[in-house]
């Protein structure tokens, strides 16, 4: 099974949204709903996320899920989180524009990725990948 990026705490968005380090929380397993077509009502399930992990880097985590797919893994897309129950602030003071304090995960969903980590690329190669990051591997680090 192969892991994804679905979501990273502590790193802001192109659109100003934060999520604080631990502030999510969820229950697997959950759906995974294909990308809404224009017209339709409804979106399929076309996977299931088994489990999803937190890796802390410093002062960021990446949430990564297993997924099961129920066809062809999806390309050139993004793994998006669907999050309810929300607990966020508006802050005009600094850079970030909407601070999310907690949440729970209730499914993700195939749209515009938040983070370039959560883009799942052509070929079904998914960066970073996440052994190259884990300290005392080789490759890049976070």
């Amino acid at each position: 099974m192969t892991e994804y990026v679905l979501a990273v705490e502590g790193q802001t968005t192109e659109d100003k949204r934060l999520i604080r380090p631990g502030a999510l929380t969820w229950e697997t397993p959950m759906p995974v709903y294909g990308p809404r077509t224009e017209g339709e009502w409804g979106t399929p399930v076309i996977g299931t996320i088994e489990s999803i992990r937190r890796v802390e880097f410093g002062r960021r985590a990446e949430l990564l899920a297993t997924i099961t797919w129920f066809g062809e893994e999806p390309t050139d897309t993004g793994l998006c989180a669907q999050v309810d129950s929300m607990e966020a602030d508006h802050d005009v003071t600094d850079e970030h524009t909407l601070i999310l304090k907690g949440g729970r995960i209730r499914a993700a969903f195939m749209g515009a990725p938040a983070w370039p980590e959560t883009r799942i690329n052509t070929g079904g190669i998914v960066p970073p990948f996440i052994t190259d990051r884990i300290p005392g591997h080789e490759g890049d680090q976070p």
